[in-house]
Formats: structure tokens, C-alpha cells, sequence
């Protein structure tokens, strides 16, 4: 029986630990005992911190695991890539994990290479960050974000400086590094692309257009697949997505490529090398493609995937939405209604009536949502299934 370490045991890994448990492969499971809903699924759970790597590798040495994985983790992506550097293993390199980690660096080498992205600069004193910004709001608006998060967490959009200390302060108390990217503001609409990569060679599995609340926090509220892109933008993108890919040294396992299209131009917001999250890999691009992307993140794991299993079984319009509110409230009412055009693939709704309910500053603060096959409903029709109200 083939052995697989999984770093983090959070609602995201669930998919890849029963997937395994189905294909009749070990999973030992690493996370902390909080939050670790995976943990059940697993054959064995180790309460470690994810970023414990050197207690973790003395444990799949000693186990003399097959292969290492996490999937739509941020932070475990350090882990997994050491874990695979020291023993041998298929993932991309330590160096390629610290690079898509920190914005500062990914943008230091999309510039480098000629990669087009936002320009900016990352702050850890505030004075030095006030005066950077009041020069650049001369020309652009702003975004302000931590330099090592994900999740929309501690994003703002600056337009002057009134909101400049909030901003700041938020990003660099919720920044592990205590670092505060700080960069122009990108028009355009939000998109990301599903890629898998192995031994150097890249395929884009999918295009996935986002919907956020906009701004100034820019929570995804929506994802849908296919995107009807013309054949010359697909090529561009295609191009330039896999030189970003080469240039942070990813060769192995998928990535979540966001970027944003203006006028026929595209320019990158970041890449994570690891599947993306918000049900994007776990379920929106297997039921649009018919391409498991768990299934795929295990075999690369296990070195034993290949290139030519990519292959595209169907183009549906599946997508997922998220509740949110634009201020504090309380639930008031939730009963569920049928939306026109629609078949409700999964839905479901974290709160109950009375419950609180907060402005949706971060994907964290999403209260629900629905997996769906048809036409893109607009927000106030997913609400209309819930029968959501919040005041």
C-alpha cells in the first residue's frame, strides 16, 4: 500500500484525504487537533503544526512515506516542497515554494523577467510606507496587502490617504513576516487559470472568471467555468502564464494563477503553487472539465502521473457562489427556494437564524454557498434560494 503524508487537515484537504481513502492509499495526516475535519477521513493524525518541518520529516522518514501533498494551502506548500526536497520526492523545489510565498519576491522576478504585473514595493516601516504611497497616489490608486497571506485577508483599496493608517496597520498585524506589499491598482476583470505542471512542462486545465465584491476589499464571492476567452487572448495568456511559471521555478503540481484582463491586456496578480481554492480544483473544474485535479495532485505525488491523462470529457458551465453581506448584521430568515435555469449541484449555509453575521472583509466571513450547473445567476438570485435575509 502506497504511503502519502498530507500537510494540513483543514476543510480544503478533505477532498484529497477521502479521495485517497477510495483509491486505497495510506494518509497520514499533519495539522493542528483545531479545525481538523480531515482528521476522521485519515489512516493516521499527527497533531503537529503544519509548519513544523523538521518534526514532520522525521516522521515520513521514519515512515518511509511514498510521497507528500497538501492541496489549496498557502502555508503548507514550504512543508510539502521541503518534505519532498530532503526525501527524494516529487514536488517542485524549497526556493520555488518561497517564491510564490512572498509577493515581494514573486514580484522581484515577474519585473526581472519582463512579466507584466502590478508595480509596487514592500513596506515594514509605516513612515516609509506613507511617503511611498503619497507619491504613487499621485498617478494610481493602491492596493495595500500583506506580503505572505491569502483569502482576500487584510486587502485594501486606497484612493487617497485618509484610510492609509487603518490600511496599513491591518495588513502588517495579519502579515507573518510583518511586511506590507503596497502596489498600483489593476483595472480589469478577475480571472485565474487551473494549471498543472510536471517535470517542467505546463498545461492550463481551465480558465475560472471571478466575482468579488469589489471594492475596497475584493472578496470572491463567485467562480464559473469555461470562460469564453477569443483564441488569441488564450494564446497570450497561455504564453505569459507559463513563462510566470517557469520564472518562479514551479516543475511540479498545480497552481492558481490569478490575473486580470483589460482591454485585451493581461497582467498577473500572483501565483499560488498549489490548487486553488474556494471548491475551484476540488470541485468547479472537475465537473466543468471532467478532469480530477485531486486526482491529478495525488498521482504527481506518487510520480505517477502523465501528461497525456489531460484530457478534456466535457465543457459545462458549473460555478460557485458564496453569501455575503455588506454590513454587521443578524440572519433573519434562511429557507430555501429553486432558482430558474439552475440545477443546485451542493448548497449550504454555516449560520442559523439569530446568528451574527459580519461585513464580508475576508473570505472568512462568507456565511454559505452554492455549487451549481447552468447560466451564471446573479447575487441577489442566489440569495433568493436561500431565502437569506440580514439585518
Amino acid at each position: 500500500m502506497k504511503r502519502l503524508a498530507i500537510i494540513g487537515a483543514g476543510e480544503f484537504q478533505v477532498p484529497l484525504v477521502k479521495r485517497c481513502k477510495e483509491r486505497g492509499i495510506e494518509t497520514h495526516v499533519f495539522a493542528w487537533e483545531e479545525g481538523a475535519v480531515a482528521k476522521e477521513f485519515a489512516s493516521k493524525f499527527y497533531p503537529i503544526s503544519i509548519l513544523d518541518k523538521d518534526g514532520i520529516l522525521e516522521i515520513c522518514t521514519k515512515l518511509k512515506i511514498n510521497g507528500v501533498c497538501s492541496i489549496a494551502s498557502e502555508l503548507a506548500m514550504l512543508t510539502v516542497n521541503t518534505i519532498a526536497s530532503k526525501m527524494n520526492l516529487v514536488a517542485s523545489s524549497i526556493e520555488s515554494a518561497n517564491l510564490t510565498l512572498n509577493k515581494r519576491s514573486m514580484k522581484d522576478v515577474f519585473i526581472q523577467n519582463k512579466i507584466p504585473c502590478a508595480i509596487g514595493g514592500e513596506f515594514s516601516n509605516y513612515e516609509t510606507a506613507f511617503e511611498y504611497c503619497s507619491k504613487m497616489l499621485k498617478t494610481s490608486e493602491l492596493i495595500i496587502k500583506p506580503s505572505d497571506r491569502s483569502g482576500s485577508l487584510a486587502v485594501n483599496h486606497l484612493k487617497d490617504l485618509h484610510n492609509f493608517e487603518d490600511a496599513f496597520n491591518f495588513a502588517y498585524e495579519s502579515s507573518f513576516s510583518k511586511t506590507v506589499i503596497v502596489e498600483e491598482f489593476i483595472e480589469g476583470d478577475e480571472y485565474s487559470a487551473e494549471t498543472v505542471s510536471y517535470n517542467g512542462a505546463h498545461v492550463i486545465v481551465a480558465f475560472t472568471q471571478k466575482i468579488t465584491t469589489g471594492s475596497p476589499y475584493f472578496v470572491e464571492t463567485g467562480h464559473f467555468q469555461p470562460v469564453a476567452f477569443s483564441a488569441s487572448l488564450v494564446a497570450n495568456i497561455s504564453e505569459i502564464l507559463k513563462k510566470a511559471l517557469d520564472t518562479l521555478k514551479i516543475t511540479q503540481g498545480i497552481s492558481h494563477c490569478e490575473f486580470k484582463i483589460f482591454n485585451n491586456l493581461m497582467t498577473i496578480i500572483e501565483i499560488g503553487g498549489r490548487m486553488g481554492g474556494d471548491f475551484i480544483g476540488s470541485h468547479i473544474t472537475p465537473l466543468s472539465t471532467g478532469i480530477s485535479m485531486v486526482d491529478i495532485a495525488i498521482d504527481i505525488s506518487l510520480n505517477e502521473f502523465s501528461i497525456a491523462s489531460l484530457q478534456r470529457k466535457f465543457n459545462k458551465n458549473i460555478g460557485v457562489m458564496f453569501l455575503t453581506s455588506t454590513v454587521d448584521g443578524k440572519l433573519e430568515r434562511c429557507e430555501s427556494n429553486t432558482i430558474e435555469s439552475v440545477k443546485i449541484l451542493q448548497a449550504n449555509i454555516d449560520k442559523k437564524i439569530g446568528d451574527k453575521i459580519q461585513n464580508a472583509t475576508s473570505s472568512c466571513k462568507r456565511f454559505g454557498h452554492i455549487i451549481f450547473e447552468g447560466n451564471v445567476p446573479s447575487m441577489s438570485q442566489v440569495f433568493k434560494h436561500f431565502g437569506v435575509i440580514v439585518s
